[in-house]
């Protein structure tokens, strides 16, 4: 793990997918996993700097599936509790910022500072749809047909399951540009990071992992999934 060494907190690096917000074991991954595995590299040095099972369809069906056996649970959660774990999971990431940003600048090859500026862009979004999410209400609108006296009531709820395809460029910023805005929902989430920068969205499952060390462990260990830069095929 050339260059990972660096980084101080040492569960935020995983060799494994998530599924169920639970990392896959070692036994589990090799027999899920029958793909291979494939080497992520440091563009700025061609090296690699770990290797990764590169899981497939099973495992995208299993995150789908557990994203949705939780989704009911997950959707009952009061917007305040889901509020908080939003919040929690921003303030990880800033007592993490110096490693999320060795992380991205490793896999991207982004200087360290852009790469740090980015974790804080990206921690923004949490604490952004934390506060959105306890403003989501209805609507009372007026029918636009002329003497129609009706009302029509809008009410928000969320639809289910979301799966999250995100790019390269920006490997933190836009996981939680989309998982943000989908927990505040009450949504649950399966994640497919590209495959050059998996790295950053396998801490930020961690972040999420060390959140649920309190209240609604087991609404929200189950509500993402991570089948990481593993192909589909």
């Amino acid at each position: 793990m050339r260059g990972l060494e660096l980084l101080k907190n040492k569960h935020l690096l995983s060799k494994l997918g998530y599924i169920g917000g639970k990392a896959i074991p070692d036994t589990a991954a090799s027999v899920l996993s029958s793909s291979g595995s494939f080497g992520v590299t440091n563009p700025a040095t061609g090296k690699v700097l770990i290797d990764l099972p590169r899981m497939g369809v099973r495992e995208a069906q299993a995150g789908i599936e557990a994203a949705h056996s939780s989704f009911p649970r997950f959707k009952a959660m009061d917007v305040k509790d889901r509020a908080a774990l939003l919040t929690s999971m921003a303030a990880l990431m800033t007592k993490y910022q110096d490693d999320l940003a060795t992380i991205i600048s490793l896999e991207a090859g982004k200087p360290f500072n852009e790469a740090k500026g980015e974790v804080m862009y990206a921690r923004s979004f949490y604490e952004l749809y934390a506060e959105e999410a306890k403003r989501v209400t209805g609507e009372i609108l007026q029918c636009n047909s002329s003497g129609d006296r009706r009302r029509l009531l809008v009410t928000k709820q969320p639809i289910g399951p979301c799966v999250l395809i995100t790019p390269w460029n920006f490997p933190c910023a836009m996981i939680t540009r989309k998982l943000g805005p989908a927990l505040a929902a009450g949504c649950t989430a399966v994640i497919k990071p590209a495959e050059q920068t998996p790295l950053s969205a396998l801490a930020l499952c961690a972040i999420a992992g060390d959140r649920c060390v309190d209240t609604s462990i087991d609404q929200y260990m189950t509500t993402i999934s991570l089948y990481s830069s593993y192909t589909v095929s």
